[in-house]
């Protein structure tokens, strides 16, 4: 893993030499001790702490944390759903797939066409590097730019970035300007219907009043989905299980555990909420049937559905206590690994969430990963 190190070293030092004129990039911040012990655990496959690390640096103004995190972005085709996936060995894999020559070692032609490259990306790494600063009138900017240029990926996960951060805000004042400028970006058609429906899903509202009735407003102005959604978001409907099962496919609550609202329900909410779960497992016996109603809000990013996928899983994961139906058996797990929203990462992470424990690129096996989920339904059993 360590040859990954050098080679991004190799590549930004390249840029300070060969792009310094046309790219103004400072690199006088990657010494600092705590960006660098950031970029080694990275590389070793810590991907929370490190990244937490590198984005505090690269908030407090750190122009070498700034512009690593915008080339990182610009390596892989689609910024993540879930930035702490995405940080991960998927984009060092796409990184060595591009940049390495056959016999697996870095590519010093591939390297120097990349930092060619780079001089004709200028604007737009400033703009990427913008999205990450604590000045609100640019990081404001830099998410309309790439917006209106047609960067959507870039802009959905900006948008997405600014719905996150908005479920953690106190002041009103910034709810509500917030709220206001991603409503004229939707009002000026800057952000689909169909992108926000699944951003709004991840938003957790924990119970602030005030954010839930702005979020409704803000639903009412889209399409009859969203308003059926707003209705959903309520928790206190969920007991409702006629809303439920009057719809033909179980798409709305699937997004409603998404959203994680389970842990704003009452015991009695809960059961209701796992036996309408469970009829939805009942109808969708795969991962890619699983993505379906994530694709059919998000369709041009395959990624993002895969994220969402997993938002399902992890929902189904933490209500495993009421339901008893073991997740491999849900999973045809083959398929999945065969199908365009298969990412070794995902199933990772799964692992990961399941055991505690970090797991070689060998185990990572439908049987791994079912053994991994048995295992951990069988402890909660145990602890009941």
């Amino acid at each position: 893993m360590r040859w990954h190190i050098n080679l991004i070293l190799l590549a930004f030092l390249s840029i300070s030499i060969s792009t310094k004129s046309s790219l103004a990039i400072e690199l006088h911040g990657l010494n600092e001790p705590a960006l660098q012990n950031a970029l080694d655990d990275l590389m070793d496959g810590d991907k929370d702490k490190p990244l937490e690390e590198l984005l505090r640096l690269a908030e407090n103004g750190n122009d070498a944390a700034r512009l690593l995190l915008a080339r990182l972005f610009f390596l892989s085709d689609t910024p993540s759903f879930d930035y702490r996936l995405y940080f991960s060995d998927f984009w060092l894999r796409n990184f060595a797939k591009k940049y390495q020559n056959k016999r697996g070692l870095p590519d010093k032609k591939a390297i120097s066409d990349w930092v060619q490259s780079v001089q004709n990306e200028s604007e737009l790494s400033k703009s990427i590097a913008e999205m990450f600063s604590p000045n609100l009138h640019e990081n404001r900017a830099a998410t309309r730019r790439f917006l209106e240029i047609g960067e959507w990926s870039l802009g959905t996960y900006a948008i997405h970035k600014r719905f996150y951060a908005l479920s953690y805000m106190k002041d009103r004042r910034h709810i509500d300007s917030e709220i206001e400028f991603l409503t004229k970006l939707h009002d000026i058609r800057l952000i689909p219907d169909n992108s926000y429906r699944l951003f709004l899903a991840s938003l957790r509202i924990q119970g602030d009043e005030h954010k839930l009735e702005m979020v409704r407003s803000f639903l009412e102005k889209s399409d009859e989905f969203n308003k059926k959604f707003s209705i959903l978001l309520s928790s206190s409907e969920i007991e409702n299980m006629d809303l439920i099962r009057n719809e033909e496919k179980p798409t709305f609550f699937l997004i409603k555990l998404l959203a994680g609202h389970e842990y704003d329900m009452t015991r009695d909410q809960v059961q209701v909420a796992s036996e309408a779960f469970e009829s939805a497992i009942s109808e969708i016996p795969n991962i890619e049937r699983i993505a379906r109603p994530c694709e059919r809000i998000c369709p041009n990013h395959p990624m993002a559905c895969a994220r969402a996928s997993y938002g399902i899983i992890a929902s189904y994961e933490s209500m495993v206590r009421n339901l008893g139906t073991p997740l491999s058996t849900v999973i045809d797990q083959d398929r999945f690994l065969d199908s365009k929203l298969a990412d070794a990462t995902l199933l990772r992470h799964l692992a990961i969430r399941s055991t505690g424990k970090k797991l070689d690129r060998a185990q990572e096996t439908s049987q791994c990963l079912a053994s991994a989920v048995s295992d951990q339904i069988r402890q909660i059993s145990q602890n009941q």
